[in-house]
């Protein structure tokens, strides 16, 4: 728009006067839009429209988008998911659902032992843009297809623990475990199914102890 303006006064300006009269845009569709604009471009009331004129309200324009906001708030609803992925990740790990209630407990407002549709917190993405630039987005929701984040795993945990954790959850599942299920019982010491960093570790200093 701000080049059009230009354009158009430049069109008008036939005889290059150096500035344009209202009389100069009638009978010119191509140049109503300036006509229509005329009031708010001729900043000194004098009747005619300068190139000088034309510019200052055509950069006005220009600058004008930079200092509009807009926000913009998105329900996703009662999102047990997100409750559940303790980590984040987008995936339900085996130990995320066996630890799921020590998570929903809280939200058990009337203590039934039992979570109630209107006992879960609705969830909102709030996105806030200056200009038409994203500023701020709180409450991101997990992109579909990004990658997964990787387990953190304590310095001193084995290197077999780590290329056996497949899908990098953190634990170790039998279904993961490439040994027999008497030692995998005996590494998975508190019998939850999975062995995590910690059993894995005290295992090896087992073994070593016993050399």
């Amino acid at each position: 728009m701000q080049n059009q303006l230009v354009q158009f006064f430049r069109l008008a300006d036939v005889k290059n006067q150096g500035f344009v009269e209202m009389k100069d845009l009638k009978g010119n569709r191509q140049l109503q839009i300036l006509a229509q604009m005329f009031p708010l471009i001729d900043r000194d009331r004098d009747g005619k429209l300068t190139l000088k004129e034309v510019q200052a309200f055509a950069d006005l324009q220009g600058g004008a988008s930079n200092v509009t906001a807009s926000v913009m708030i998105t329900e996703h609803g009662r999102n047990l998911f997100q409750l559940l992925d303790a980590n984040g990740d987008g995936r339900l790990s085996l130990r995320e659902l066996k630890s799921a209630w020590s998570r929903l407990k809280e939200r058990d407002i009337d203590g039934d032992g039992c979570i109630e549709l209107a006992e879960l917190t609705r969830q909102f993405q709030i996105s806030v843009e200056r200009g038409g630039q994203l500023v701020r987005n709180f409450a991101r929701p997990q992109l579909l297809n990004a990658p997964t984040p990787r387990a953190t795993y304590p310095r001193n945990v084995p290197l077999w623990f780590q290329r056996m954790d497949r899908n990098g959850d953190g634990d170790v599942s039998f279904r993961e475990f490439l040994g027999t299920r008497e030692e995998f019982n005996r590494i998975d010491t508190d019998g939850d199914g999975l062995i995590s960093p910690d059993e894995a570790i005290r295992y090896e200093e087992s073994l070593r102890r016993q050399k």
